[in-house]
């Protein structure tokens, strides 16, 4: 389960080498304090067995469920420094949106990994990268036989038309964002031999009108719900556009 977080989960990292992470200092002793600012690089920190390191995380971080109980550093686009630094760490953990936040680190001396989550191409150079940070190289690199064996056990579906939505308004379809091209999730369904109704999207990550949902037709829903989410209620929620295949045809999946 090393699944971004909208990210919902996936797997979700970039290469420190290939991809635009970084360290801003050459690594020296292996870290015993982590904090870690983005969810996915959460979970392939525990994931590849350094979750006891793990001091603070993200205001988002919400899996796995030991996560809920540490210390919170503030919200994924907005960081709080003073949160990081209060956890005396020795190593961050940031994503590659999070620039600012790792200039002020530098000023303050301390190291941190900077790293995109965007492709399925980038989880392997990603996971070594952190598991190599983190002092779990052989784990890593054991992580990512097992998700290429998952992957490779993936058989082709029927060839059906496929909405992924990521997040929404609770208990209504407004505020409505789902994947397009560029993501790991259209990367996914292309893989089982479907096709995302938002391919040609301008954005990654669009928000979409149930007026386009309808003009789409997916035959398909596939929803990404946060912990704790009851999923009945949210199929439910679907039955008010019944002229769409997907729900016409109770397929949608929470």
């Amino acid at each position: 389960h090393v699944m971004s977080h909208m990210v919902v989960g996936g797997w979700l990292l970039l290469a420190a080498s290939a991809c635009g992470g970084r360290s801003v200092d050459p690594p020296g002793s292996l870290p015993s304090r982590i904090v870690s600012c983005s969810p996915s690089l959460t979970e392939i920190a525990f994931a590849v067995g350094a979750g006891d390191l793990v001091v603070a995380v993200s205001d988002h971080c919400d899996f796995p469920a030991s996560t809920r109980h540490l210390p919170r550093v503030g919200p994924f686009l907005a960081p709080r420094v003073e949160a990081i630094l209060a956890a005396r760490p020795d190593l961050v953990l940031l994503h590659d949106v999070q620039s600012d936040t790792e200039r002020t680190l530098r000023r303050a001396g301390v190291r941190s990994l900077r790293i995109g989550v965007d492709r399925l191409a980038d989880v392997r150079a990603a996971t070594l990268a952190v598991g190599r940070a983190v002092g779990r190289a052989s784990e890593a690199a054991t992580l990512l036989a097992r998700i290429d064996r998952d992957l490779a056990a993936v058989g082709h579906a029927p060839a059906r038309r496929v909405l992924l939505i990521v997040g929404r308004d609770p208990g209504t379809l407004r505020n409505l964002f789902a994947a397009g091209p560029g993501t790991y999730l259209d990367e996914l369904v292309r893989r089982a031999g479907a096709s995302n109704v938002l391919a040609d999207s301008a954005t990654a990550y669009p928000r979409v009108s149930t007026e386009t949902i309808v003009a789409r037709a997916p035959d398909v829903i596939i929803e990404a719900r946060g912990p704790g989410a009851d999923p009945v209620a949210a199929r439910r929620d679907w039955a008010t556009l019944p002229a769409v295949p997907a729900v016409r045809d109770g397929r949608v999946h929470i």
